[in-house]
């Protein structure tokens, strides 16, 4: 009982903390399209650029999300912004 009471309690911050991670979402969601529907078009449409995009988005795929975002505090600090990228 001690969860569903916290929960009762502490609904508004929750709430609030759910929406404020659904903006992030779609925030970054929205860049990724922004970003990556160009560079699709540029990789069908140009064999020299293809190489050099499919192999930095292979770097980064291979790299697991965790290790990306310890990497991006340092340079980015702590907040949305290292989340979002």
């Amino acid at each position: 009982m001690g969860f569903i009471n916290y929960i009762m309690q502490e609904y508004p911050t929750i709430l609030s903390l759910l929406l404020e991670h659904i903006q992030l979402t779609l925030l970054a969601v929205a860049i990724a399209i922004i970003v990556g529907i160009p560079l699709g078009i540029i990789v069908y449409y140009t064999q020299r650029v293809d190489k050099v995009i499919m192999g930095s988005v292979n770097l980064v795929q291979a790299i697991p999300s965790m290790a990306l975002l310890g990497a991006a505090i340092p340079l980015l600090g702590i907040g949305k912004l290292p989340a979002i990228v």
